[in-house]
């Protein structure tokens, strides 16, 4: 009896610091996802960066971990951060953000920033003095941004934005909360040849357990809900055993969604499961139907 009692003891504890190990990984030891999207009457790939969610985390000095990781896989033709990049509107967390920023400046031709419902005018005003574009501020001009011009036509806007007129090979509509199934509907046909959302606030759904997958997520934003519940409200419990997407792309037929798993964290300072990334977006050319 004392001999099973020490077993059991002992491989509780193995799994204990298992768990903790893996946890440890996944919040503090970023990786790059990659995904591939074929489109229509592109000239070339077209390769964009999507990072969103930093809350203010600092992976190593000056960000070392995520230069390290950025350093192998640009250039990129645009970066997109879909908010949340600070926890505070303050100097500190602005700084962490700016890092940030600074090495998507580095590796893309240009860098776009749609604000989470953490961020405020402190760090859009600093991302604006680097030159990000603040796709949600209505005083900045141009509020559609066009790369990539000789691989075909590709554009950049903030999700609520008409962007294209559909003779657009390629549209990126940027936003923080990531769109309910229904309303991503919406947006097939008329933008542009290919229409993709590209969303963050989820984190993936930060911890997950064997079998059960995610515990909790963010509601998405619905235009169609006409409840007084923000977009964003936390009511979505065991959305991967309810067949929802917390993480990573999804759609057809030309209109897709790419929810980031973030890098940082919130709430619970740690990941289990969904690990702290970026995602490079490569964009290929694909025959006409």
């Amino acid at each position: 009896m004392m001999c099973s009692r020490r077993v059991i003891a002992s491989v509780f504890a193995l799994v204990v610091v298992a768990c903790a190990l893996i946890a440890w990984r996944d919040t503090r030891m970023p990786v790059l996802h990659e995904v591939v999207v074929p489109v229509e009457g592109l000239g070339r790939e077209v390769r964009v960066l999507h990072a969103s969610d930093l809350h203010s985390s600092r992976f190593g000095e000056g960000q070392h971990r995520l230069a390290a990781l950025l350093a192998g896989a640009g250039p990129f033709d645009a970066a997109v951060l879909t908010g949340d990049l600070v926890v505070r509107d303050a100097p500190d967390d602005v700084a962490r953000a700016l890092e940030l920023a600074s090495l998507a400046l580095e590796h893309a031709e240009e860098v776009f920033f749609y604000p989470g419902n953490h961020d405020g005018p402190a760090l859009a005003s600093a991302l604006a003095g680097i030159g990000i574009r603040d796709l949600a501020d209505h005083d900045a001009g141009s509020r559609v941004g066009e790369v990539a011009t000789d691989a075909g036509t590709v554009l950049v806007a903030p999700v609520w934005e008409a962007a294209g007129d559909g003779s657009a090979d390629l549209v990126l509509l940027a936003t923080h909360h990531p769109l309910a199934p229904g309303a991503l509907d919406s947006f097939a046909g008329g933008r542009g040849r290919t229409t993709v959302v590209l969303a963050g606030h989820t984190h993936g759904g930060q911890v997950h357990l064997p079998l059960v997958g995610a515990l909790v997520a963010p509601r998405p934003a619905d235009p169609t809900d006409t409840s007084e519940r923000r977009p964003g409200a936390t009511d979505w419990f065991f959305p991967d055993l309810r067949g929802l997407h917390v993480t990573g792309l999804y759609g057809s037929e030309g209109t897709y969604q790419h929810v980031s798993a973030g890098l940082g964290t919130h709430a619970v300072p740690v990941r289990f499961g969904p690990r702290s990334s970026m995602t490079v977006l490569r964009f290929v050319p694909a025959p006409a139907r």
